[in-house]
């Protein structure tokens, strides 16, 4: 079709599963309790509406045990469909096993090795945490109670499930950060708020207390750099035209994470661009050129999405229900970016007076997207790219 991206052919095949994220776990959470206002969040907590997550970046101002306390008080948790999640942390593995929540094997992470700055919690009917290890080599998925089926929903079991989850993701973070930074995990002062003397020459009236200099910052490593999909960064580290195998290794895992992290914000073309560019290094890569297919097929479903004037439903359920196999670590964040893309688009035709179009399209995607109907109205318009042309079998100009 003119202005499309070429099909894959993997879209006319039945996918294969790839290997779903997540490895052992123990323990979420019990019944909720009242959700506080929102002012008693927890601190450092940002959400990125692009991507539709929340994320933390704060230095804790509470010791391990207190973190292992708060972790105690959630580590079970009854969902809304009666299945249950558990969370452990023993060992250094953080962990989580559910009941009936279509994982293929428990989801586990070894908490000395988690990637603090991939900590996210997202809402899509439950509510998610996920998070990966700094060399992208496991990931951790974690489910937690949301309401489900036909909304209105109760606000107080929102609101609870919401402050449950930002909860969950603060005492992760501070788990992974005291772990990985024994030194802050009893902060100084800790002893002398409980009324604990100090060690004397800690007070000595005639040694006043000095300020040790901070070190230079080191360079980041390669598998931090990889992490980061810093691309760049790596090749920085080596000029010549080949790599040595740790470098590119790097390099090779930061074109993934990056490619990942551009599909999960909706620049889908990019995320392609950045994968083609990866596989003239790496040619014979197989997780480069599997994620390459899968993201082509996604790429096909946004399309539809991005470029609509009527939607073919039964067509765009079979792309989610391949996204769902191929990327099922993914499937989740990729529907919400979807999602958006539609309301994004509905939008645009709103804007420019389309009624009819609007109806179909709003139609169509509480059709696909059930648990984001709500969302579908509250679209940018401008948002999506210009480039292509509308999909649609009846001529748009019968609509205005």
């Amino acid at each position: 079709m003119k202005g499309h991206r070429p099909r894959s052919k993997l879209a006319a095949v039945p996918p294969a599963c790839v290997a779903a994220i997540l490895l052992q776990s123990h323990a979420v959470l019990a019944a909720a309790p009242a959700a506080p206002a929102a002012a008693e969040e927890p601190e450092g907590i940002t959400f990125n509406s692009t991507a539709g997550t929340y994320s933390v970046h704060r230095t804790p101002k509470r010791t391990l045990e207190a973190v292992l306390k708060s972790l105690a008080g959630w580590q079970h948790q009854v969902l809304a469909d009666g299945s249950t999640a558990d969370y452990s942390a023993e060992d250094g593995i953080l962990a989580m096993e559910c009941s009936a929540c279509g994982l293929t094997r428990p989801s586990a992470v070894d908490i000395a090795k988690i990637d603090l700055d991939t900590a996210v919690a997202y809402e899509a009917g439950t509510w998610h945490i996920g998070m990966r290890s700094k060399d992208g080599a496991e990931d951790f998925f974690g489910v937690l109670r949301g309401e489900i089926g036909p909304q209105p929903h109760d606000p107080s079991l929102v609101s609870s499930d919401r402050r449950t989850a930002l909860m969950v993701l603060a005492d992760l973070y501070d788990l992974a950060y005291l772990t990985q930074n024994p030194a802050a995990a009893t902060p100084p002062s800790a002893s002398a708020a409980k009324g604990t003397s100090a060690p004397a020459a800690a007070v000595a009236p005639s040694t006043p207390a000095v300020k040790p200099t901070a070190a230079p910052s080191a360079p980041a490593s390669l598998a931090a750099l990889a992490a980061s999909g810093d691309v760049e960064g790596i090749q920085a580290r080596h000029k010549g035209k080949s790599f040595p195998p740790d470098v590119a290794h790097a390099l090779e895992t930061a074109y993934g994470v990056r490619a990942r992290s551009e599909m999960l914000e909706g620049n889908v073309d990019a995320a392609l661009q950045t994968l083609s560019a990866a596989r003239q290094s790496f040619g014979k890569s197989v997780p480069l050129r599997d994620r390459e297919a899968h993201y082509v097929v996604i790429g096909d479903a946004y399309d539809r999405l991005r470029l609509a004037v009527k939607l073919d439903v039964a067509e765009q359920r079979g792309y989610l229900q391949q996204i769902r196999s191929l990327e099922s670590d993914d499937a989740n964040a990729i529907e919400q970016m979807l999602m958006r893309t539609l309301s994004n688009r509905i939008a645009d035709q709103s804007a420019a007076g389309r009624k009819v179009i609007v109806e179909d399209l709003v139609s169509a995607g509480r059709d696909l997207f059930p648990a984001w109907a709500d969302q579908l109205t509250r679209g940018k318009p401008g948002a999506l790219s210009t480039a292509g042309v509308e999909i649609g079998a009846i001529n748009p100009s019968s609509y205005k």
